[in-house]
């Protein structure tokens, strides 16, 4: 979720929380709406990968949260997220600090991340494991000019939702 981009002091500044590795127990998006997860601690236990993030100054974490998604209008989703982040602003504004956001969060879609000896088939059988993908129109594998460790090139496809109208939903 992004705020407005705000110039206080001639600098640019637009805070931001995200989650990059959300998981929620639906195979379809649509049923998103009254969903929730809650955490108590920064990181998965299982993955290792931080649960939500917080930019102020930097990428900091969300110690303590709780996400909500409400009614669903297409595409969007109403959402309430409250809990606990670090902003490393100050000695004032430091570790744990309160935050609330809600609004309309839209969903553009999934992330599908692979290889370059990844095809499309491949990465659609990968994703139909977690997810109905007949709901998604796949776009075509990218390379971002990034390469794992071994020199493997890194790419990624974009899942991006049917609308909920041409579903009938």
């Amino acid at each position: 979720m992004e705020t407005r981009s705000q110039v206080p002091n001639d600098e640019a500044w637009a805070p931001h929380v995200y989650h990059h590795t959300l998981r929620l127990p639906v195979r379809r998006w649509i049923d998103i709406q009254g969903q929730s997860v809650a955490w108590n601690v920064p990181f998965d236990k299982r993955t290792g990968e931080p649960n939500g993030r917080f930019h102020v100054l930097g990428h900091e974490n969300i110690s303590k949260a709780n996400l909500r998604f409400g009614e669903r209008a297409g595409l969007k989703f109403r959402f309430e997220w409250e809990g606990l982040c670090d902003i490393q602003w100050d000695d004032k504004y430091g570790k744990d600090e309160p935050f609330a956001a809600s609004g309309w969060a839209v969903f553009n879609g999934i992330i599908a991340y692979g290889s370059e000896f990844d095809t499309d088939e491949l990465l659609r059988a990968r994703l139909k494991q977690y997810v109905d993908v007949d709901d998604f129109t796949q776009e075509p594998i990218q390379f971002n000019g990034h390469a794992y460790e071994d020199g493997v090139r890194m790419a990624d496809a974009l899942f991006k939702p049917i609308s909920p109208t041409s579903q009938g939903g």
